[in-house]
């Protein structure tokens, strides 16, 4: 499937074709569970313009200290899955974030949210 349709650009403008949608799993992802710097997704992810994104807040550490951290965002209209950031994740044994099928356009059942 070629990039403008996954993107929905070109002829595919008013129809774009989703494969599925990116997660974070907050809870072991480094910036999210550890207040830890890490921007690993947004380097290695290969679409223009990025499908992930960074929300910067000013966190207190538990020393009382503060730190300003870059929490990520999957973007899933940029995102075209291709995985990329889930391989090259960090945390090795399970990814922090990881593409699924959930909200893939071919299937009426598999969405985030179910209409009547």
């Amino acid at each position: 499937m070629s990039l403008e349709k996954k993107t929905g650009k070109g002829e595919f403008t008013k129809n774009p074709v989703r494969i599925g949608t990116a997660f974070y799993n907050r809870g072991r992802c480094l910036p999210w569970a550890m207040n830890t710097e890490c921007i690993v997704c947004e380097e290695v992810c290969p679409t223009s313009p990025k499908a992930i994104t960074f929300e910067k807040v000013n966190i207190t550490m538990p020393d009382g200290s503060k730190k300003l951290l870059k929490l990520p965002r999957a973007l899933p209209e940029h995102c075209v899955l291709c995985g990329i950031c889930e391989n090259k994740c960090p945390v090795h044994d399970q990814a922090a974030i990881y593409v699924t099928s959930v909200g893939e356009t071919m299937s009426k059942t598999n969405k985030m949210i179910l209409r009547g």
